[in-house]
């Protein structure tokens, strides 16, 4: 079988053309349900854009999913007003206008798409890679040589996240070297599914990655599950397969009704964990954390489900702070023309361990009191960003910050682009390594500093992966021939 020339003849999933129709006839119904039925249809032409752009077989869609979970970050308190059946405004926490917010951060959003698709369709037409080839590859390995490789990769983030907590100046590289467990569940979560074999296994990982992130602080558990999802979005065929879309429709599932659980939860359970102190750390030890929440499943019921989901609404939907930060800039305070971009930049090219006087970064939330003009009204334990597009906001004004998105997603998407280029039997590793810079981007609401640090030391990571992929033989499996 040849799999040489254009990968056009491939098509589109019939899953995602079926997901880009119901966000047309979605959006269109709930239009006439909003009081706001002009922000409701920018939802979906925004969601239709990304899903269109995105979603091809050319390989799996890893783009995909920062794209869609900073546009959920931008569009859940938008379509809330569907059920809410109140104005968007009257949602504000704070009192301010939610409209121009919302707006803008779909354009973001989508013109980030855009740079993303675009880059990789550039970088994508110099390769002979796309999703026949990769499946060819993939079926070629057995089981075992899979699961030492995702074992491998697992055990080593592990190790890595473990190790960043007691060693400083490196310790964001370590961090970030963490992220390697989820290339090797990538890799077992998408060989089991195109494969249809050792569901078993799969179940069993899945359940020990989501009860380590259900027992740490930090909702860890997000990022393993949206592995799960990309890798069973990666197996859709061009044709439809309802066991494909059955298992599809599992991981969109597990991963919302999580966040719901962990929404109701998390309050409490910090509470608990930090032994009434407030602060991020863990003072009880893993059998009474796993036994909290075990308690908590138990006793998950409707309401606490409804309280769960409304929580999470409030809190997932992420343009507050950016509508305040647009009242607040320039009217009582100008635009820095590039100051939080460039100390973003310096603070992650002045390597602490290598510049030992270089300062501690400015608190978060200090920076969001500064230009939304909201008073200090958090502790010092609590975290609050206005988000990287509301920095680049501050910084750029509205058109500039626009065109950084474009080249945010220009950036990304060539990554991925290269990491996916066709080299024989690297092609499932290489592919595999996308998911580290693709997830450093996929939160609408961190900080300039640390998207931009998370995305270049995830990128000198994969890199050196790679490097050591093609070095070394016995790392090479799947030859495609």
């Amino acid at each position: 079988m040849s799999f040489d020339g254009d990968i056009a003849h491939l098509g589109r999933p019939q899953l995602a053309n079926f997901v880009i129709f119901c966000s047309i006839v979605l959006s269109l119904l709930l239009s006439a349900f909003s009081p706001h039925p002009f922000l409701i249809l920018a939802c979906g032409l925004s969601f239709f854009l990304i899903v269109f752009l995105l979603w091809d077989s050319a390989g799996p869609p890893f783009l995909l999913i920062p794209a869609l979970f900073q546009w959920s970050e931008v569009a859940t308190i938008p379509i809330s007003t569907v059920w809410r059946q109140v104005p968007i405004n009257d949602l504000s926490e704070f009192g301010t206008d939610l409209i121009s917010p919302a707006l803008f951060g779909l354009c973001g959003v989508t013109l980030m798409a855009f740079g993303m698709w675009a880059s990789a369709r550039v970088t994508r037409s110099r390769s002979r890679y796309n999703n026949l080839i990769l499946e060819h590859s993939v079926k070629s390995i057995s089981f075992d040589r899979v699961l030492i490789t995702a074992l491998s990769f697992i055990v080593l983030g592990y190790f890595f996240a473990l190790t960043s907590r007691y060693i400083g100046g490196i310790g964001v590289i370590l961090i970030e070297l963490g992220g390697l467990k989820y290339i090797g569940l990538f890799i077992i979560c998408y060989w089991c599914l195109l494969t249809r074999r050792r569901y078993l296994y799969l179940a069993s990982l899945l359940f020990i990655e989501l009860v380590i992130g259900l027992t740490g602080y930090l909702a860890d558990f997000k990022f393993s599950l949206l592995t799960f999802l990309v890798a069973a979005l990666a197996v859709q065929g061009k044709t439809f397969n309802k066991t494909q879309f059955i298992v599809a429709l599992i991981a969109a599932s597990l991963l919302f009704f999580v966040a719901v659980f962990w929404s109701y939860v998390k309050a409490e359970y910090r509470t608990f964990v930090s032994g009434g102190t407030g602060q991020q750390l863990i003072v009880v030890p893993f059998k009474h954390r796993a036994g909290f929440i075990a308690d908590e499943v138990v006793e998950f019921n409707v309401d606490r489900f409804e309280y769960g989901f409304n929580r999470l609404v409030d809190r997932h939907g992420y343009i507050e702070f950016l509508g305040h930060t647009m009242e607040n800039v320039p009217e009582y305070r100008p635009h820095e023309g590039g100051e939080l971009t460039g100390r973003a930049l310096s603070h992650i090219f002045r390597p602490r361990f290598i510049f030992r006087d270089k300062p501690p970064l400015v608190s978060d939330t200090i920076i969001t009191s500064q230009y939304t003009g909201l008073p200090m009204m958090w502790n010092d334990s609590t975290s609050v960003s206005i988000g990287y597009l509301g920095e680049l906001y501050v910084d750029y004004g509205r058109v500039g910050s626009l065109f950084a998105m474009l080249l945010l997603g220009l950036f990304v998407g060539s990554i991925t682009g290269l990491l996916k280029k066709y080299n024989g039997g690297m092609i499932f590793l290489s592919s595999s390594l996308c998911l580290l810079p693709v997830l450093s981007v996929a939160y609408f609401g961190t900080t300039l500093v640390k998207l931009l640090s998370s995305l270049v030391y995830s990128l000198f990571v994969v890199m050196a992966a790679r490097y050591a992929i093609q070095k070394f033989s016995f790392l090479r499996f799947g030859v495609h021939k």
